[in-house]
This record gives structure tokens, sequence and C-alpha cells, in this order.
């Protein structure tokens, strides 16, 4: 045969090949060499897959009668943080913020003492590491300031509600 699949001559046969011809054998010889080298090579991804932080925020307006229903958005969205404002409790709010954490969530809170209404609450999966920090002195809105920290990384959450002037 005078042509293989490569419509070129074989590579020993160069006695009445055109110059031409025998530059494109050559390159097609090697170019098969590195094909078959090379195929079976897969590359291999060693990085471990991360599954993202689910963070949800909802204006309550009250929790009071509500908490079954924040209950309900934790487990069925599968929250793993879960920030509510206008929340309405105080610091001796216990009872409700119970009823609230769905087993396996913890919480922090920045609460409206002396006045009606505000407050803000971060229900959290307990295995995260959250950390509430120390908010700005502030009168006219308030402020809940989280970190967590996630393997090397750290994460803020600054949630802020400010209510209308009084």
């Amino acid at each position: 045969p005078t042509h293989n699949r490569y419509n070129v001559l074989p590579e020993n046969d160069h006695s009445n090949a055109h110059p031409e011809q025998r530059t494109t054998t050559t390159h097609a010889s090697v170019t098969q060499k590195k094909t078959r080298k090379y195929k079976k090579k897969k590359k291999q991804n060693n990085t471990k897959k991360i599954s993202p932080t689910v963070v949800g925020l909802w204006n309550a307006q009250s929790v009071g009668n509500k908490t079954q229903i924040v209950k309900e958005n934790i487990l069925e969205d599968n929250l793993d943080l879960y920030f509510i404002v206008e929340s309405w409790l105080h610091e001796n709010s216990k009872k409700t913020i119970g009823d609230m954490c769905p087993p396996g969530y913890k919480h922090k809170q920045a609460t409206r003492e002396h006045k009606k209404g505000g407050g803000i609450v971060c229900i959290y999966k307990e295995h995260l590491k959250v950390q509430k920090k120390k908010p700005p002195d502030v009168s006219t809105m308030e402020i809940l300031d989280i970190i967590h920290t996630a393997k090397t990384k750290k994460i803020r959450y600054v949630t802020i509600y400010q209510p209308e002037p009084e």
C-alpha cells in the first residue's frame, strides 16, 4: 500500500516520496507515539469537596408566637446559620429561644433592653465555631457581630437592625 490511514507513506518507504511527504510521515509517526504514551494518564483530583454554608435571614416582627415557624425554616432549609431581626426577645427570654432552637443548634443574640421590639438572634449548628464580637456602642441601631471560623478561614456576619426614629 502507498497510503496508511493518515494518508502518508509508511516510514520505511521514502524512495519515491516527495520531500514534503517525508516530513509529514515523520511528523505523523511522532504524533502517534506521543498519543499512545500519554493516552493512559488520567488527571487526578485530590481536592476535598467543601460544603457551602447555608445562611438565612428573616424579619420576624416578634418570634413570641412563631417559634414553630422558626424551627421549621431551619430544618427544612438545613440552615447552618439563621439570623432573625426584630425578634422582640430580651435577655431573660430563655423559654422562647429554647423553643426556637432545634436539637443540635445554639444561639447568640443582641437584645434591645428597656424598650419594646427590636433584637437580633443568630441560631446556628452547634458544631460550628461561632463567636460573638462586642459591637460598637451606638444607640441608633442594633448590631449582632458574628465570626464563623471554618477550617482556615474566618467569615464575619454583621447583622444590623435600625428601627424607625421615635
